[in-house]
């Protein structure tokens, strides 16, 4: 099936101000995903900036996805790096802490998206 919505936006470089590099939204049912696209030293590279599920899917762990307890996400994963409301991030990795995370958007009490966020430098 196709996208529901596709943008795309050019943005400078800011390690190299003369090249123009592209942001990518994907809108689907259920999920959104967005990549940058960079031509950095001739070589282009598609880099993920973000994965968000926004409905229940068969083929995610049903451990943490839409639908779930922010009881049970926090059971299974511990404490958050950080949480806003009811909104739980959690970073994916140590050395990159706080700037690659997964985001569990709450809403009283149920898991109401799931969100992977890279940051692109």
């Amino acid at each position: 099936m196709r996208p529901l919505e596709v943008k795309t936006q050019f943005v400078r470089n800011p390690r190299a101000p003369d090249a123009t590099e592209e942001m990518q939204s994907f809108a689907c049912r259920g999920f959104r995903v967005a990549v940058y696209r960079t031509k950095v030293d001739g070589m282009p590279r598609e880099l993920p900036m973000s994965v968000v599920i926004e409905a229940a899917n068969p083929h995610l762990s049903s451990e943490w996805s839409v639908g779930v307890t922010a009881a049970s996400v926090r059971a299974r994963l511990g404490a958050p790096l950080s949480s806003v409301g009811e909104t739980l991030s959690y970073s994916l990795s140590a050395e990159r802490a706080g700037r690659d995370t997964l985001t569990f958007e709450v809403e009283g009490g149920i898991v109401r998206a799931v969100t992977w966020n890279w940051d692109v430098d």
